[in-house]
């Protein structure tokens, strides 16, 4: 179904690179090697790592994402993915009035479970905790939706 994926929060340093994460790991365990995923930020904090928090909450559910890097979202990057994830429907609309030819490829990462994702960011590692769960749970129905059988073949 979806090729490349793209995930997409504000900073680009705690809820996107975790979602990245998971269903990097995920293609990976499943053998579908040919899928991409990557993630970027509306407004990155270009250049810096994973937040401390989110790479020892993913270490602790078996994925490292200790050597991610922050990304400014770029136009290049919203044309080249065939399926953009959002973590708060205010980023979708922003996405979708910046680049108009989006509409369709931007869904909330939530979206079977009507759920936005809260950014952690300075909050206590609790929040980030919460967070990933959350994550986990809705890229699950993502790959169930998407993926699941297709890595069967």
């Amino acid at each position: 179904m979806f090729q490349k994926v793209l995930m997409v929060c504000l900073g680009n340093i705690c809820r996107s690179p975790a979602a990245e994460g998971f269903l990097r790991d995920y293609f990976v365990k499943s053998g579908q090697t040919t899928r991409q995923v990557a993630s970027a930020g509306i407004s990155a904090v270009v250049d810096a790592p994973a937040s401390p928090h989110s790479v020892t909450v993913m270490k602790n559910k078996g994925v490292d994402i200790s050597s991610h890097i922050a990304r400014q979202l770029t136009q290049e990057m919203m044309l080249e993915h065939d399926l953009v994830l959002v973590m708060e429907t205010e980023q979708k609309k922003f996405l979708e009035q910046r680049f108009p030819f989006v509409r369709g490829k931007v869904h909330l990462v939530g979206k079977f479970q009507n759920r936005e994702i809260e950014d952690p960011y300075l909050k206590p590692i609790e929040a980030f905790e919460v967070m990933v769960n959350q994550l986990e749970h809705c890229l699950q129905d993502w790959i169930k939706h998407c993926w699941v059988h297709e890595g069967s073949r």
